[in-house]
């Protein structure tokens, strides 16, 4: 399994942060909330979440998003992936791509 870490941030004492792997060719993004300002969204001071994309998406992903970039490992389809995503620390852009692309994916979620 290839991880990076695509951002650890702390904003009024609260922190998110999101992970990024992909095992046996599927793509992954789990994300961590925690603090006050997660309580008043959630209920909860933790916020946890993933994107799970199956192998024929996590291709179809990269194949939209590394546009002229080689791809010859997990760890340069990672690398592609920071690059996109930039200084966003937000998966919000990433989702609202894939959905336009018509690109599939699992959401789940837990708050407790």
């Amino acid at each position: 399994m290839t991880k990076v870490k695509l951002w650890n941030i702390e904003r009024n004492g609260s922190f998110y942060s999101m992970n990024a792997y992909i095992s046996d060719g599927e793509l992954t993004l789990s994300g961590n909330d925690f603090g006050k300002d997660v309580a008043a969204v959630w209920g909860s001071e933790e916020y946890e979440y993933k994107y799970n994309f199956d192998k024929e998406n996590t291709g179809k992903l990269f194949t939209e998003i590394a546009t002229g970039k080689e791809l010859s490992d997990d760890q340069g389809r990672l690398q592609v992936l920071i690059d996109w995503i930039g200084k966003d620390e937000t998966e919000k852009r990433l989702i609202k791509f894939c959905d336009e692309q018509e690109i599939q994916y699992r959401f789940s979620s837990y708050s407790g």
